[in-house]
């Protein structure tokens, strides 16, 4: 699960996970993503975070959720991408840091 910077020194991240088949329901993304918040916003001092997700991919729409991000908007997902229903495109969630901290 990385943290990954993308707006100069830390200022605002991407979260991001991908599981193994077998590891799908037991809450271990939920976990990392609250984790991962905590660290960006304590010790790394970052103020954002987001994540992305393709429309239909209601389980990690629910993750994202469950970690306190809202929708922010739509995207559209790169052509490069075939899975079933990446031509209905995208969604971005995020959180702020005062967020976080009223959690």
């Amino acid at each position: 699960m990385p943290l990954r910077s993308v707006d100069g020194p830390c200022e605002e991240a991407e979260l991001g996970f991908r599981l193994s088949r077998a590891a799908w329901g037991r809450g271990e993304a939920g976990e990392g993503s609250l984790e991962l918040q905590r660290k960006g916003f304590t010790e790394l001092g970052i103020r954002s975070a987001w994540a992305d997700t393709m429309t239909v991919n209601s389980r990690s729409r629910r993750v994202m959720e469950k970690a306190g991000l809202t929708l922010t908007g739509e995207i559209s997902v790169p052509d490069s991408i075939c899975f079933g229903g990446a031509d209905r495109g995208g969604v971005r969630c995020g959180i702020i840091r005062e967020q976080c901290r009223q959690r």
